[in-house]
């Protein structure tokens, strides 16, 4: 999940699923957003930029490229160029002509107009054909996303770590691995009624690791942490400090409040 922090008093939430409102509009005071899309958030600003990303450079291709009006076309481009995302320069080999060429500013535009791009094409606004290669390796390029500082595709939901899959069931699989951290392990615990198909795809991606549990090991395991709690007082006393919340199997929704909240340790529940 991703979460936007400046400090905590800015970005403070009342709970995990109700949004603080007067937090979200001091930071929204804040916001770089709005003056970015007030420049370049138009149907035809977009346009010329990724004319301008795709090689266009004098007013006759960036007309002729977009078949847009001459006035409109003189109207962003000196918009572009007043924010800075466009340079205007006299054309050094026909002095006649000027050159529309991007800034460093406008340079680093480019990730947004190709996250916009592969967003078009995933939900179906207008599929292309083509492939974005890297021109130093002629392989394509990566799909944008947001990485964690650790290299974790960050998204919306939480995923998990630590998966055990005990039903054996094909969507079970399928829905666990949808929703797996980066680096997560996966317990098969269930035995299914037949093969089924895997997305190996995003198991390798993710460098998921899925390892098959048999009665003998889960023993041994049970068996060895039992023995250890009933001989080690020190063991025993170092376990419980780190429960903070017990709940009776009834209350499971209170259990995983409070293990969502982050204010606890280890979150116990009981079914006997």
């Amino acid at each position: 999940m991703i979460y936007l922090a400046q400090c905590k008093e800015l970005y403070r939430r009342v709970d995990r699923h109700t949004p603080d409102i007067d937090a979200f509009k001091a930071a929204a005071l804040q916001c770089p957003l709005p003056p970015a899309v007030e420049l370049i958030g138009e149907k035809w600003a977009f346009l010329i930029l990724r004319g301008a990303l795709n090689g266009l450079r004098h007013f006759e291709e960036f007309q002729a490229g977009l078949g847009i009006a001459r006035n409109i076309l003189s109207d962003r481009l000196a918009k572009l160029v007043g924010g800075e995302i466009l340079a205007r320069t006299p054309d050094p080999v026909d002095g006649r002509k000027i050159v529309y060429a991007l800034t460093p500013k406008g340079e680093a535009l480019l990730p947004v107009m190709l996250a916009l791009r592969q967003w078009g094409a995933d939900w179906g606004h207008r599929r292309q054909e083509l492939v974005l290669v890297d021109r130093y390796n002629q392989r394509p390029v990566r799909r944008i996303c947001v990485l964690g500082e650790d290299g974790r595709e960050l998204g919306m939901r939480e995923g998990f770590d630590i998966g055990l899959e005990m039903s054996g069931s094909p969507l079970a699989m399928e829905e666990m691995l949808t929703n797996l951290n980066h680096g997560a392990r996966v317990a098969m615990l269930g035995l299914p009624k037949g093969p089924y198909p895997i997305d190996w795809g995003k198991v390798i991606t993710h460098m998921i690791t899925i390892k098959g549990i048999y009665g003998r090991e889960m023993y041994d395991t049970w068996y060895a942490m039992s023995s250890m709690l009933a001989t080690s007082p020190t063991l025993r006393k170092a376990v419980r400090s780190v429960i903070t919340h017990r709940f009776t199997a009834e209350r499971w929704q209170d259990a995983f409040a409070a293990a969502r909240s982050g204010q606890c340790g280890k979150v116990v529940m009981d079914w006997s």
